[in-house]
């Protein structure tokens, strides 16, 4: 059967990965050999930390190990600033799998997209408004056809929002509305909109197959004060070359699950 390649961008510290690769290691022998897992982030320090503790959760959790590489890349890069981001995706997936029957399977599919599932996870936020529409742009394009983007991020009126003091704000919103905060770390923080999110993934060629506020509620444990989170959860496909898209069904939390069988 062919491979399938689930992509994670802003790995940080591999927990994303976690659940995956416990998943992936309950399945036959030969599901598991076609399942590639590669995770990416900008910081060197980040990608090592993910390697290590993915070393780590095997060994100590005697699971099955899984075709899974750690590489730094930054999507938001221009082609000055960086090799492309799919050649990058396609040169960490042949290292990985050179020695296996799979090798070589991602160069024959020249400049078309690779990964089955991208995962950005809490990512978007944190990137340069200037450069959003670069990120996503390389993200379409290092999506399969017919592959989806699984999107959570910060949305409006989420508490951290409510925190900031207003003279944090380095810019009243984007041109799509959304403000943005910086830390005092120097960093960013973007709060996302419905409309701004579906207009950031749609004008890159992505359709929209689900998008929606998530509202839940963290409880302190020492205060016992309940704290209000709102996110924005989207899944974003990318359709075939014929212009038609895969099927995906509204709210579907074991989409994932289901595409790796």
């Amino acid at each position: 059967s062919s491979i399938r390649v689930v992509l994670e961008v802003g790995c940080g510290s591999g927990s994303t990965c976690v659940p995956i690769i416990k998943e992936c290691s309950k399945r036959c022998d030969m599901v598991n050999e076609n399942i590639i897992l590669l995770a990416c982030d900008c910081s060197t320090t980040a990608v090592e930390t993910t390697r290590r503790f993915i070393d780590g959760l095997v060994e100590n959790e005697s699971l099955r190990r899984p075709h899974f590489a750690s590489f730094d890349a930054d999507p938001s890069l221009t082609i000055d600033e960086s090799p492309p981001f799919l050649s990058q995706v396609k040169s960490a997936h042949d290292d990985l799998m050179r020695d296996t029957e799979l090798a070589g399977q991602l160069v024959a599919n020249g400049d078309i997209g690779v990964a089955g599932i991208v995962l950005l996870v809490f990512v978007l936020s944190a990137v340069s408004p200037t450069r959003v529409n670069r990120f996503v742009q390389q993200i379409h394009e290092t999506t399969a056809p017919g592959g989806k983007v699984c999107f959570r991020d910060y949305g409006l009126y989420d508490l951290p929002m409510l925190r900031f003091d207003s003279q944090a704000c380095c810019r009243s919103s984007t041109s799509l509305g959304d403000p943005v905060y910086l830390r005092g770390e120097g960093t960013i923080a973007r709060f996302f909109t419905l409309e701004s999110t579906r207009a950031i993934f749609e004008s890159a060629g992505f359709t929209t197959c689900e998008l929606r506020y998530c509202t839940v509620y963290n409880i302190n444990r020492k205060t016992r004060q309940k704290l209000k989170r709102v996110f924005v959860h989207g899944v974003f496909v990318k359709p075939h070359n014929d212009g038609t898209t895969s099927h995906c069904s509204p709210r579907s939390r074991d989409f994932l699950a289901g595409w790796l069988l």
